[in-house]
């Protein structure tokens, strides 16, 4: 018997919308890449737009199935690929989210979780070969232990998005536009665990298969953000971490308490210390000149008296010792107005000499060549003269009609 015979499938009702649902988001997917293929967020909504587009696609055609039999193969493709959507969804939502180092470290960890699962599927330990006549015209697989297994991870990987857009959504200080556009992911991603209502048909629980109603509604907030926020366009948050990174010195970025909360590795390397070591730790240990903007930035609420602007001071690093700094420092504050942290950015007082030294010996470079450029103005000068004056004589000599002397 054919893999796929026609007349064992007959379209009903959840066909046609759950095909065109997977159809839509694959071009939508395409498009957005086609967009810029060589950005991580435009390459991450384009693998969860395909794994989600193939599994309403095999959904679709398990709905219209006639028997089981022609069902769990179908069925089989669904979960496989079913697999690999929560690792899709979590790397694109830390992506827009800016968490950078958390999307490096744990969404291969969820692909590699899935490929661990993914020959389980072929077994009856993770779908059976019964399936659940839910209503007349939808044939659903039975949920077995490892696929109920998989639903913990499922489950905790959309809490775990929920929780990090909790998080960036408090932060006060966040730009109105990427406020905008974290709300409307936020609310996607709710929307999306939504979908996992699908799961309750496998355990026996009598609701309609409307997973793709959902998904329907993830992909129009997705496709709303894109539109009135230009979500896939260049933002502070994405850009933030490359730009901590590239900071020339140290960056120390602390809450009122003078707690650090964020630092570069710039910072690392001066103190000898691990990015994890430092965080928690407080300013003053490193910096003791910091304790005086820590107490003024409570009542810097307008003025901005507490700056610094290349204030000489030490920074202590590993073994005791201190290394000369120029220090600069600014109040963070929220929308209000109100204080919130302090960013300092120290730089090796040594670093700036040789700067400083680099800069000159480029201005004697620079005096050297400029009087060279006026010496040889000067003789270009000369030189136009000269030829001014040489075709007056030949024009005086031509004027007068004299002749030269014949032999």
């Amino acid at each position: 018997m054919p893999f796929f015979d026609p007349s064992h499938f007959a379209i009903n009702v959840l066909t046609i919308p759950t095909a065109m649902t997977g159809m839509a988001m694959l071009g939508f997917g395409v498009w957005i890449l086609a967009v810029n293929r060589y950005d991580r967020l435009h390459r991450d909504f384009f693998v969860l737009c395909c794994f989600l587009a193939c599994w309403l696609l095999s959904q679709a055609l398990a709905f219209s199935a006639l028997r089981p039999q022609e069902a769990v193969p179908l069925g089989r493709v669904i979960w496989a690929l079913v697999l690999f959507i929560a690792p899709a969804t979590f790397a694109l939502n830390t992506s827009i989210l800016g968490y950078k180092e958390l999307r490096e470290r744990v969404a291969p960890i969820l692909f590699i979780v899935a490929l661990i699962f993914l020959p389980t599927v072929a077994t009856n330990w993770f779908i059976s070969d019964s399936w659940i006549d839910v209503y007349s015209y939808a044939l659903v697989p039975r949920c077995e232990p490892l696929n109920l297994a998989y639903l913990v991870i499922f489950m905790t990987t959309f809490t775990s998005l929920l929780v990090l857009h909790y998080r960036r959504l408090k932060n006060p200080i966040l730009p109105p536009r990427d406020r905008g556009i974290y709300r409307l992911v936020f609310a996607a991603t709710v929307v999306g665990a939504l979908g996992l209502c699908d799961w309750l048909q496998c355990v026996g629980i009598p609701i309609p298969p409307v997973g793709f109603i959902f998904i329907i509604i993830w992909i129009s907030l997705f496709a709303y953000a894109i539109f009135r926020y230009q979500l896939f366009q260049l933002t502070l948050t994405i850009a933030g971490p490359t730009i901590i990174e590239a900071l020339p010195g140290a960056l120390f970025v602390v809450n009122t308490g003078g707690e650090i909360v964020i630092t570069n590795p710039g910072a690392q390397t001066m103190t000898g210390q691990t990015g994890l070591a430092l965080l928690g730790r407080n300013i003053r240990d490193f910096l003791p000149a910091a304790a005086e903007t820590l107490e003024c930035a409570p009542l810097d609420l307008k003025s901005g008296s507490c700056a610094l602007d290349g204030r000489e001071t030490s920074l202590k690093v590993a073994g005791g010792k201190e290394t000369p700094v120029s220090l600069s420092a600014r109040v963070i504050r929220r929308p209000d107005g109100v204080p919130d942290g302090i960013i300092y950015i120290a730089i090796e007082v040594s670093r700036l000499k040789e700067q400083i030294a680099l800069v000159e010996s480029q201005k004697v470079e620079l005096v050297k060549v400029v009087e060279e450029m006026r010496r040889t103005q000067k003789l270009l000068i000369g030189r136009e003269n000269r030829m001014v004056e040489l075709k007056k004589e030949i024009g005086t000599l031509k004027g007068d009609g004299t002749k030269p002397p014949t032999a």
